[in-house]
């Protein structure tokens, strides 16, 4: 698995769940999605509504025909909303309008826009020879910033392009050389969006802080000279980005366990530092290499989730700049439900030819799983 990835906005890759399946008695596994199908369902990526209450779900599949590759869940119940025949190929990343109201999804060739009550097909984003990485909605649902590659005749480039979310025509693409991106968030409103970059022999950046406005990067976070894991989150307030940066080590050079860092963007410093992990948690594995995968804040901003490669899932007190709890749980997406007194995990038990797709609730304030749908 990639050592990066978010709540949403766009998903890809997310580390495979080892978690046992849920105990008898705490809830049913999600019913085999494949039937009888020889080639039944790949999952692929989730995504968790802003307010916890909706799951949706990619997949891949083997065969070949119109299969089923975008569902949507009622987290409470576990039960399935709708599924849809399309998109055209495997789905690889999700993420919900803020407003809860649509679904988008990313396939190889193009994104789409899917209206979360019935799962209708509202709009495509596409342009020939545009293959696109990734997207994310800005705050008031009106624009969709994407990134991806252009290939015109025997050439290509890397392009960021700004759409009308309404009507689905391109506003602009951007001057200059872009970095291939993974994965897109944007700040509350429309003005910053958070690119999650790929590193490459021109640009070395794993964070970008893009002004959509001003068409431009403000600031950008340096493989080299500022290592982190390459994975952050606006806060609810958009003032402040939280990243994961390992501990300086006694000449002041990166090379401590990997932590939590709350970045001040309007003054371009850091603000506050968590502990290295590894301090206090639960049954930590790996410590030295536990950067996180996953990161949401509380609806209210004063915790903050991390799923970490070290199998442990973590809640961060940010007023106080030190670990709530810890527990083991590896997830393929997370988030706050039940106006952030509950977390929502989506985890995957995976067979030899079948996986199984269950939705878990923990207590926020403890970490104690609640139940499983």
């Amino acid at each position: 698995m990639k050592t990066s990835a978010f709540l949403l906005l766009f998903g890809a890759a997310f580390l495979a769940a080892a978690g046992d399946p849920p105990p008898a008695g705490k809830g049913p596994l999600r019913p085999d999605m494949g039937g009888t199908d020889p080639k039944p369902p790949v999952f692929m990526c989730a995504a968790i509504s802003p307010d916890g209450s909706l799951v949706a779900t990619g997949h891949s599949y083997g065969g070949l025909g119109d299969k089923k590759r975008l569902r949507l869940w009622d987290a409470a119940t576990g039960k399935e909303v709708w599924s849809v025949l399309g998109p055209k190929s495997a789905v690889r990343r999700l993420a919900f309008s803020p407003d809860r109201k649509y679904v988008l999804s990313r396939t190889s060739d193009s994104i789409q826009l899917w209206d979360a009550k019935d799962g209708a097909a509202v709009r495509e984003f596409a342009e020939d020879g545009y293959s696109p990485e990734c997207g994310a909605l800005s705050g008031d649902g009106k624009l969709l910033l994407t990134t991806g590659t252009k290939h015109v005749l025997s050439k290509w480039s890397l392009e960021c392009k700004l759409w009308d979310a309404e009507s689905g025509k391109l506003i602009k693409t951007f001057d200059g050389p872009m970095t291939s991106a993974h994965a897109i968030h944007f700040a509350p409103g429309r003005k910053l969006a958070l690119l999650e970059c790929q590193p490459n022999t021109s640009d070395d950046s794993l964070l970008k802080v893009f002004d959509v406005e001003a068409g431009k990067t403000i600031r950008s976070f340096s493989q080299e000279k500022e290592p982190c894991s390459g994975i952050a989150a606006f806060s609810p307030d958009g003032k402040s980005l939280l990243l994961d940066k390992p501990e300086p080590a006694a000449d002041g050079t990166p090379g401590g366990k990997p932590g939590p860092v709350l970045w001040d963007l309007e003054n371009d410093k850091e603000a506050r530092r968590f502990p290295g992990r590894g301090e206090g948690s639960a049954n930590p594995r790996n410590p030295s290499s536990a950067h996180a995968y996953l990161m949401a804040f509380s609806p209210e901003g004063k915790t903050v989730l991390t799923a970490d490669a070290d199998g442990m899932l973590r809640l961060w007190d940010v007023a106080e700049g030190k670990l709530a709890w810890a527990v083991e749980a590896d997830c393929e997406a997370a988030g706050f439900a039940a106006a952030g007194k509950e977390i929502l995990l989506v985890r995957v038990t995976r067979g030899l030819d079948r996986e199984q797709l269950y939705f878990q609730f923990r207590d926020a304030a403890t970490g104690e799983q609640l139940r499983n749908r």
